[in-house]
């Protein structure tokens, strides 16, 4: 008989700063634009973020991810034309 006790003691993680904003980033242009490749999307997701954090670098992750979110049309955009990726 199985035990519902884990075998192995519990481990805390402790997450980065910032970590749940960057794949909260990532997951809803995911959702939005249904890309055919995650990994190649999230590549020109992160690449455009990288583009767009220069001059930026003393924000902290989630007033960057907001400020990305609402102005990245402007700096750099995410397209999705007959299954290629484009940063613009």
């Amino acid at each position: 008989m199985l035990s519902s006790k884990m075998p192995y003691p519990r481990r805390v993680v402790n997450i980065p700063t910032g970590f749940k904003d960057l794949l909260e980033g990532v997951s809803k242009a995911v959702v939005k634009y249904q890309p055919e490749s995650i990994p190649a999307f999230a590549a020109v997701f992160f690449n455009a973020l990288l583009i767009f954090r220069d001059g930026r670098l003393c924000m902290p992750i989630n007033e960057l991810m907001k400020e990305f979110r609402v102005t990245k049309g402007s700096h750099c955009k995410l397209l999705n034309f007959s299954h290629h990726l484009f940063v613009v």
